[in-house]
Parts: C-alpha cells; structure tokens; sequence
C-alpha cells in the first residue's frame, strides 16, 4: 500500500504525473485520522469497473469494514478526458466520484465521511479500465492509538510497552517485550489491553490533580509485587464486593450500613502476636461508639456480672457495666452460724513472718497456747493436777 504520484515515465499519461490540489488534501485527511488501514487496492477488470479488496479504513479516528467488491466508473466524455476517485464511505460503500472532463483535467473534490482510496484516469471515448490508469491513493492513517499486537515502548530502551492483545494470553505466559522471565500473572481474554513495565522493579503509578496538587492514588509496587492505594481512599461506591482469592467466594460488601464479610473460609484475623479465629464473627457499632457488643458480637468465655455469694462473706458493688470500678469487701455478718468443732474446725489468720494470709486448725492453737500447768488435746486446755484454777475466754469477731 502506498500513496502515489507516478513519475511521468511511470504514468500511463502525463495528467497523471502531475501534482494534484487533492493530493494533499488527502495526506491531511489521513493525519488527522482519516485514511486507510489494511487492504482496499483498487484494481483492473478490464471493463468498466475496477475491483476494490476488503480491508479496514479509518474515518475521522472510526475503523470501518472494506467489503470486497466492484466499483462501477461512468461512461466516458467522447471528447476529453477525466480523473474519478474511488473512496469508501462510513457504511462501508463505495463511492464513485467523477470529475469534470476537460483537456487537462483535475481531481474531483474530496467527498466528505469518505477514505481515499485510487484515482481513475478515464481517457475520452474509454470502455475498458486498464491497470495504468489506476493511481493509488491509499495512505495510512495516523491512529490516535495503536493497531492490534502492535506494542507502544515508552523509554530509550523500550523501559516500558503497552499493546492491545488481540488473541487471548495464557496464564504465566511470556510475550515478547511485554511479558519477560518466569512470570506469574492470570490469563487474558482475546482483545485484552496490557500495560507492563519491564524494567526490573519498577513501578507503574496513576495520579490525579486535587486542588492542584498531585496524588498518586494508586501505585503498583514492582520491588514487592504489591498493590498500593495512597493519598485517597478506596471506596465502593454500589454494590460492588472485594473479593479475596475468588475461587473461595470470599469477599465483603457493604449496603451503606452494614459491613458483611461472605465465604466458606473460616476469618482468621491476627491482632498484635494473637490469632482470633472463628468461622464467624459478627460487627457491631452503635451511636455511643461501641465497637464490640459482649455476648453479641462475641463468643466464648467471659464474665458479665460479679455476684454475692449466698452467705459467702462478700459483699460485691458496681457490677454489670464494662467499665465498671467492681469492688469486693468482706462481710462476716453474711456467714451462716454453725457451732465450733475445736477438734477439726480451722481458723485464717494474718502470719506476721511472712505478712501472708494463712489457715491453722482450733487444735494446733490450743496446743500452742498450752504451757505451764495447762495442757491442749483436741482443741481443749486443761489444768494439770495441783495447779490453779483458770479460765479462758476465746473471743472471735
């Protein structure tokens, strides 16, 4: 394919050699996106009409569709000669345009919404179009983007390439100058836009304009292979759900409201050097800034009032709050009343040793108190024979 302007021993008649006002009306049209793209040679068919080849044109930055087929040229001035142009329009037709016979003809105007493809010289009196009379006209249009497979390298030493894949890629495949080593990535469906950065560990980083001042939201981390999102927050802004290795189903959504975490796998959050794992665990928050509702949003062991003890000796204050300040005091008023079995029955004290709380039996302390002419068993003191007489009283509060 290429744009033509035969030299005049080229030409099969000098009008041809000669430059033409809409030549360059048609080299502007295809650098501002109008021209060809593959295929549509014009050729001979040695009659009236010329065969045109399927391709694929761009009008005004639109591909459209070349279908093969014959382009019929107007019967012939019986006096002079002139120049048709063939182009395809936006609905894929051709269009015959027929210029004005003259002794020295010129191009017809260019018809708008069409694609230059050939120029047809059309001699007085012609019945048949030979293949000397046909000039290409078909110039490449300049793409805004970048034809399929066609890899776009940004850097000196191609640092960094995007390409529009038309075939699918496998997962973990290579692509020349695109997918490099032993790589690691999913599988891509035919018609797939890829966008690699082969320097090794480099980045790639989207940024926006806040206010005037730069922020890169979102970066891809090629030293660690992460994803990072920076200087904006990640909002899901429907109903949309991050997923978390997808052939698992687990994902969280939110309604707005209520965060809800989804999937078979059990959540198994770390918290410092702690794992807390359950299958389930439910959030709550309320308008006073709870975070966690005890007994709702938790589950296992914990204590949610301190009681007294019936006759147990204690009295409890301040419980049933979570930030409660609970007290314990001892209340021997609340014991149960028994009677004293000196011989098996115990009693606490304070031991001035060791300033620690302790536990003697009635007995052991009678046998301590014992001493002259006074003698301890099982817990009672008596007078040894001759001695006096005495008394004890074992007060106890």
């Amino acid at each position: 394919m290429a744009f033509t302007i035969p030299n005049q021993a080229d030409a099969g008649t000098s009008s041809q050699s000669e430059v033409d006002a809409v030549d360059f009306g048609i080299l502007v049209a295809a650098y501002n996106g109008t021209g060809v793209v593959t295929g549509g040679a014009v050729t001979s068919n040695s009659n009236m009409t010329v065969a045109v080849a399927a391709g694929t044109v761009m009008i005004a930055g639109t591909h459209y569709a070349i279908s093969d087929g014959n382009a019929t040229i107007g019967t012939a001035d019986s006096s002079n000669p002139r120049f048709d142009l063939i182009s395809i329009n936006t609905s894929g037709a051709l269009v015959v345009t027929a210029g004005t016979a003259a002794a020295n003809p010129v191009f017809p105007s260019l018809p708008s919404n069409t694609a230059t493809l050939a120029a047809v010289h059309v001699p007085a009196g012609d019945t048949a179009i030979a293949t000397a009379q046909i000039t290409d006209k078909r110039v490449i249009a300049r793409s805004p983007g970048v034809p399929d497979d066609a890899i776009l390298w940004l850097g000196t030493t191609g640092d960094a390439a995007v390409v529009h894949k038309s075939g699918s890629l496998s997962a973990d495949a290579t692509l020349t100058n695109v997918v490099e080593g032993s790589p690691d990535h999913l599988g891509t469906a035919a018609n797939s836009l890829l966008v690699s950065n082969i320097t090794n560990d480099g980045d790639i980083m989207f940024l926006v304009s806040d206010a005037g001042n730069s922020k890169g939201l979102l970066k891809l981390d090629g030293a660690n292979g992460r994803v990072i999102v920076h200087g904006g927050d990640l909002v899901m802004s429907g109903a949309q759900k991050i997923y978390f290795y997808d052939v698992g189903g687990e994902y969280m959504e939110s309604d707005g409201s209520t965060l809800t975490i989804t999937g078979a796998t059990a959540l198994t959050p770390t918290i410092g050097s702690t794992a807390w794992a359950n299958a389930t665990h439910a959030h709550a928050a309320d308008n006073s800034g709870s975070v966690l509702a005890l007994g709702t949003a938790t589950s296992g062991n914990y204590v949610a009032t301190v009681a007294n003890a019936t006759n147990g000796g204690t009295t409890i204050a301040n419980s049933g709050s979570e930030t409660a300040a609970v007290t314990v005091a001892l209340n021997f008023n609340d014991l149960t009343a028994a009677a004293v079995n000196v011989a098996a029955d115990s009693i606490p004290f304070l031991d001035a040793d060791g300033t620690a709380s302790r536990l003697e039996s009635i007995a052991d302390l009678a046998t301590a108190m014992a001493g002259t002419n006074i003698t301890a068993s099982s817990g009672q003191l008596s007078a040894a024979a001759g001695g006096a007489s005495v008394g004890f009283v074992l007060a106890m509060s």
